[in-house]
């Protein structure tokens, strides 16, 4: 499904609120495919011209176009979407695993195999701007064939950073995982594998608007996250500083949620901060500011967190709780002794207003897009409960 967004969305009344969208005017229209298949992965460029998809019969390709239409009647122009299919070479035409888009070149996508095997596959338009043309650049198999079978398993997550020179790719379906690092045009070489953390990996993105050395965000099961200096191998300053392993360091609110971050989003308006969220939350992360001891709700009087407060005391309780040695100790906590620099520090602060979150990410600068699926709208397309007549009745 195709939505416009239009202009820039008008401001919230109040901080943290939302401005909706009427769906059904947004709504641009939808590229069907008719399949056997389960769809496993997609993709669209940037510049919204190039979609790709693929399934366990092969990959398909689309070019997008987006036409006035004057079909209601009230002489009021909006853009319906215009799909045509792209003839892909045999030797692409497979199934894969994961796709993705490069972000200051879109005709440049990056595909990712079911055995490991990584391709570099560039769509060209030829001069009638009509036909285009698609072609194999690079294919990363040399490094899968080479190493253990584990790489033999398909990669999960793909991710190209903003400048173009580094490829991330991520594996989470055994054991602990791995994240894999290539260098892009023109060396095409295997650059660094990432060290192994406490935790699998859920999710994974490039942090940097493209002017400066992109740094490579890790997301854990357990909620924490760790920042990669991928140009030195080595983690970053940050997160060096921060110690290994990261989450006896970070909120407690934050590495003890039911639902792990499956998703980051940068901001180029604000190159230190990011946003790591899951399905009924995501938390805002101030790389400048202090780390808090306790992250604070927003909104601070939801019914989940309610139990926080107590929460903390009863795990600093604990004699093995991992605290600082600057810390208060468990009686402050329980009397409520805190330091007014902790109280008024809202970095690490969780937002806990959205839920059913199946998208979130920034589409400009200071422009966030939170996509949810309530669950009244799943329950009421269920069908109808079977009734059955009990025995004796």
């Amino acid at each position: 499904d195709f939505y416009q967004l239009g202009g820039k969305r008008p401001t919230p009344d109040t901080a943290g609120s939302g401005v909706a969208l009427d769906e059904e005017k947004a709504h641009l229209g939808s590229v069907c495919i008719s399949s056997n298949y389960n769809l496993m992965s997609f993709d669209i460029n940037d510049d919204g011209t190039l979609l790709a998809v693929s399934h366990a019969g092969g990959m398909l390709l689309f070019s997008v176009e987006f036409l006035d239409s004057y079909e209601n009647g009230d002489g009021i122009s909006r853009k319906i979407v215009k799909p045509y299919k792209i003839d892909i070479p045999p030797v692409i035409n497979t199934p894969y695993s994961a796709l993705k888009f490069c972000r200051n070149d879109p005709s440049l996508l990056v595909c990712a195999h079911c055995n490991g095997t990584i391709n570099c596959v560039r769509i060209k338009k030829d001069s009638d701007e009509q036909n285009y043309s698609v072609s194999l650049e690079h294919a990363f198999d040399e490094y899968a064939i080479k190493s253990n079978f584990s790489n033999a398993y398909p990669i999960t997550h793909l991710d190209i950073s903003p400048d173009g020179r580094w490829l991330a790719a991520a594996k989470n379906t055994i054991g602990k995982g791995s994240v894999e690092i290539f260098a892009l045009s023109p060396s095409y070489n295997h650059w660094w594998t990432l060290p192994c953390t406490e935790a699998p990996l859920s999710s994974m993105r490039w942090l940097g608007d493209g002017n400066t050395d992109p740094a490579l965000a890790t997301a854990l099961n357990n909620g924490a996250f760790y920042l990669f200096d991928v140009e030195q191998r080595c983690l970053s300053e940050w997160s060096q500083d921060l110690g290994f392993p990261a989450s006896p360091n970070l909120p407690r609110e934050l590495t003890h949620r039911a639902e792990c971050p499956d998703r980051i989003a940068f901001n180029s308006a604000t190159p230190n901060k990011f946003i790591m969220g899951g399905q009924t939350w995501f938390c805002s992360i101030d790389l400048d500011a202090p780390v808090p001891r306790q992250s604070q709700p927003y909104p601070s009087d939801h019914f989940k967190a309610k139990r926080w407060g107590r929460m903390v005391v009863h795990e600093r309780s604990k004699p093995s709780s991992t605290v600082d040695e600057n810390s208060s100790t468990p009686s402050n906590w329980q009397k409520g002794v805190i330091k007014k620099t902790e109280t008024l520090n809202s970095n690490f602060t969780i937002c806990l207003r959205y839920s059913g979150v199946i998208f979130l990410d920034f589409l400009g600068k200071n422009e966030m897009v939170v996509v949810e699926q309530p669950w009244l709208g799943i329950v009421n397309a269920l069908p109808d409960a079977l009734e059955r007549q009990r025995y004796g009745s």
